[in-house]
């Protein structure tokens, strides 16, 4: 009785800091578009452009906060059949002039699976963003390969930089969580954008999870649940 009662206290406790969360995020709306009404009334050109980048990181952090609670239990998406694997070549050839560079592992032409097409593609161009952002000068190239069993599609990015710290590992994918403790904006962004890759996936009854390389880096794997068959009868 003791457990079940800590279990629904800890419960409460994660569905109020969510619920927080998404009341800070609605009600900052109004405050922010009076402020960019303001903003028009500046002169001082250089003081206008501070202020407006600073409201449009505002509104992008906002953005990001309802989507978390747009996904969840699955709402919001638009699912429709596709082959990952083109999106997988067409995302890592965005990434052919900078350094490291994204290199995919052949695989099987065609690997369905029923998904949010954008939404899957964010997710992806997240683990990519990161996984080129937080290379070293003497890195390798980001790794993507691809598998499929019975069930589920894995997706794996795999990277050669400096690692997860193993006591950052249990927060990674928090709201507002950062490896780098300073929050400088040159070592990331809000600490939300592995959140919502990870809400996202959740949403298409998936799982992102982050391992510690043997070596050096650290990978990332999706697992999505494979496209169901469809036997048509007479």
């Amino acid at each position: 009785d003791a457990f079940n009662r800590m279990v629904g206290r800890v419960k409460d406790m994660v569905r109020t800091r969510d619920q927080l969360l998404m009341d800070v995020s609605h009600e900052l709306r109004s405050p922010l578009t009076r402020l960019k009404v303001a903003l028009e009334l500046v002169t001082d050109r250089d003081m206008k452009a501070r202020m407006a980048a600073d409201l449009a990181e505002m509104e992008v952090m906002i953005g990001e906060l309802l989507e978390l609670e747009r996904l969840r239990d699955g709402r919001g998406l638009n699912i429709t059949r596709q082959n990952i694997v083109p999106l997988l070549g067409e995302l890592a050839r965005n990434y052919e002039e900078r350094p490291p560079g994204v290199r995919m592992t052949p695989t099987a032409p065609g690997i369905v699976v029923d998904i949010d097409t954008e939404r899957i593609r964010t997710v992806i161009r997240n683990l990519l963003e990161n996984a080129v952002k937080y290379s070293l000068p003497d890195s390798r190239p980001v790794h993507v390969s691809t598998a499929e069993n019975r069930q589920s599609v894995l997706i794996r990015v795999t990277d050669d930089g400096p690692g997860i710290p193993e006591a950052d590992m249990p927060h990674l994918f928090e709201p507002f969580y950062r490896v780098d403790p300073s929050r400088s904006k040159k070592t990331g962004g809000y600490g939300l954008g592995l959140s919502i890759a990870k809400r996202i996936v959740e949403a298409h009854g998936g799982t992102l999870i982050a391992e510690t390389n043997p070596t050096r880096g650290a990978t990332f794997i999706i697992s999505l649940p494979k496209a169901a068959v469809v036997i048509s009868g007479r």
